[in-house]
């Protein structure tokens, strides 16, 4: 399956009462704790197992290595990930962080690319069989 370039991201996240929540809990702002959300959401929409957090094929990210890159502070970002947990919105499947419900916001059919080289080369062989 070739990779996907990008994932669901829903215009409602910005009303999240968890991520208000953890914000004023850990007297973050707003932007701030909805921007680490949105940037482990883009890793683990190109993690080698889509939806889960690996720095490249079943290797998980550990805090620290978010961090780096990240780059933001390791306690502050261990904070947040524990509350998004809490949150039930990061579950721990072993040692890998995993996006809760990410199978049921991101689904295999937006994925068009493979429907699309299909019909690309159905149309190149009728052609090569026209001329």
């Amino acid at each position: 399956m070739r990779e996907m370039k990008w994932f669901r991201f829903y215009n409602e996240t910005i009303d999240d009462e968890k991520i208000h929540d953890i914000a004023q809990k850990e007297n973050q702002p707003f932007p701030f704790v909805l921007g680490i959300w949105a940037c482990l959401l883009t890793l683990a929409s190109r993690s080698s197992q889509r939806g889960y957090l690996y720095i490249y094929g079943k290797k998980p990210y550990t805090v620290g290595k978010l961090s780096t890159k990240l780059k933001t502070n390791p306690t502050i970002l261990d904070v947040l990930v524990k509350d998004f947990i809490d949150a039930e919105m990061i579950d721990l499947q072993g040692l890998v962080l995993h996006i809760t419900h990410w199978e049921d916001r991101q689904f295999e059919s937006d994925n068009v690319a493979e429907r699309v080289a299909r019909y690309r080369m159905k149309k190149r062989n009728v052609t090569a069989t026209n001329a």
